[in-house]
């Protein structure tokens, strides 16, 4: 018995979820968890960020496993090979958040633009100013 909350899935449907679902178990059991986690962890909102968090995980996984072999034995060239591709694949997981934050604002930037009129001997202070109890209050919630 079927309960009355729960979805009713087509054949196909559940063909493409179990599909998605061994793609992402046939990169390694700590791939998977690691990708449920950041699909969990950034509240996916469709299928398109589930992918994209699942591609995180996936990447930020070739990133660790280049950077575990760098303190070892290997010549200096094969060192400086793993770390060049470690710093692209960061690049790339760098890339894929910030794809992730225009898909979620639409692909809109939001740019908030004052005028300050000053007059002859007056200052302006442009950008975020404390006084002394602000800052103490914020470094004392670090």
């Amino acid at each position: 018995m079927q309960r009355a909350d729960t979805p009713v899935l087509s054949c196909e449907m559940r063909s493409e979820i179990f599909e998605r679902t061994q793609l992402l178990v046939n990169q390694g059991p700590g791939v998977a968890a690691m990708a449920v986690d950041a699909s969990a962890s950034i509240q996916s909102r469709n299928s398109l960020e589930k992918m994209m968090a699942h591609q995180l995980a996936a990447v930020h996984r070739v990133v660790m496993n280049h950077l575990a072999f760098l303190p070892s034995h290997y010549e200096i060239e094969a060192q400086a090979k793993r770390l060049n591709a470690a710093a692209w694949c960061m690049s790339v997981y760098q890339q894929g958040l910030l794809t992730l934050q225009k898909l979620r604002q639409g692909g809109h930037q939001r740019i908030s633009v004052q005028y300050v009129n000053v007059t002859d001997g007056s200052q302006a202070v442009i950008g975020n100013v404390q006084n002394k109890v602000q800052r103490m209050e914020t470094n004392s919630h670090s």
